[in-house]
């Protein structure tokens, strides 16, 4: 099981996490909220013997220009229905769907192990 836990803090920092089976990754960083979309900008990360790769540090910086003010960031989420949705990092474009494994068929007997399932992140508290 993976799972991404974003925590929006109303001071306009935030905390990302994500973990899943033997990985663990997490970044602190300041977010903006323009309109239903959240420009987020990732802290620069504490350099550690141990981690090889720092992906949050590696992700390019983009501008956007939001009623004529330019807003930079790393990562963009969209708001919506009390949920937030990742974006693509190359288009922008909002991911509403994602393709996963299932144990079960898609049919009894034949069928694939993957089918597309809505994606977002839910809203807890």
């Amino acid at each position: 099981m993976f799972g991404t836990t974003v925590r929006l803090r109303s001071d306009s920092t935030l905390q990302y996490v994500f973990q899943g089976d033997l990985l663990y990754d997490s970044a602190a960083g300041h977010y903006q909220v323009r309109g239903n979309k959240v420009y987020v900008l990732f802290d620069k990360e504490v350099r550690d013997t141990g981690k090889l790769y720092y992906r949050f540090d590696n992700m390019p910086l983009r501008t956007a220009t939001y009623k004529g003010a330019p807003v930079q960031y790393k990562l963009l989420l969209y708001c919506g229905h009390h949920k937030l949705f990742p974006a693509y990092a190359a288009t922008g474009k909002k991911i509403t769907s994602a393709r996963r494994y299932s144990r079960r068929r898609k049919y009894l007997l034949f069928g694939s192990h993957y089918y597309s399932r809505r994606y977002y992140y839910r809203r807890t508290g």
